[in-house]
């Protein structure tokens, strides 16, 4: 389970895109920890890890 994680975030993090970022931050007033990968990239993440 600590692998899929590690992979997710990972890849997350690769995908990261500061002006979606900065977009989600300002749309939540409490503070959340915001990569700022657009949500078709994060469904073919998760595809891709499904398939792994």
């Amino acid at each position: 389970m600590k692998n899929v994680l590690s992979l997710l975030r990972n890849d997350l993090k690769e995908h990261a895109d500061r002006n979606g970022k900065e977009s989600a931050k300002r749309f939540f007033k409490e503070a959340i920890l915001v990569y700022g990968v657009p949500t078709g990239t994060v469904v073919d993440i998760a595809k891709n890890i499904g398939k792994k």
